[in-house]
């Protein structure tokens, strides 16, 4: 039987594939995600109309509110990008995240390719540190 937990809002697993394959990070919640899809006009002389309007990129981004990492920390991997010198920062793997809804196992949604563009942190009496963390990202996936 299904275990019945309460869980505000989505939830997501952050994972690295390296030479031990791939890993679970840790996990977030919090998360929004966004999918853009570029276009461009093809306008031609002599029509003030255009002749269609195609799509010439995507660009995809994530933010996780509330993000832990188990048993380690984005530097052991060398995703952080306040830690290291250049080469180890470009060559740092990219993370793959999967987001899921308030109960379940299936993902709602693969975020491929996703790197760390933005990190923030709060630390507040009587409380745990918190970190807001932004990602770009290559694909998104709907559904399992």
């Amino acid at each position: 039987m299904a275990e019945n937990r309460a869980f505000s809002g989505a939830r997501c697993k952050l994972f690295v594939t390296g030479d031990a394959g791939r890993q679970e990070l840790g996990w977030g919640s919090g998360v929004s995600g966004n999918v853009q899809v570029q276009t461009a006009r093809v306008d031609t002389l002599g029509n003030i109309f255009s002749q269609s309007i195609e799509n010439v990129g995507v660009t995809v981004s994530v933010t996780v509110d509330a993000v832990t990492i188990v048993d380690t920390t984005l530097v052991d991997y060398g995703i952080d990008f306040t830690q290291g010198d250049t080469v180890n920062l470009i060559n740092s793997p990219a993370m793959e995240i999967e987001v899921y809804d308030y109960v379940g196992d299936q993902p709602i949604e693969r975020i491929s390719g996703a790197r760390m563009s933005q990190r923030s942190w709060n630390v507040q009496a009587r409380s745990l540190m918190a970190q807001n963390v932004a990602f770009e990202a290559i694909k998104s996936k709907s559904g399992a």
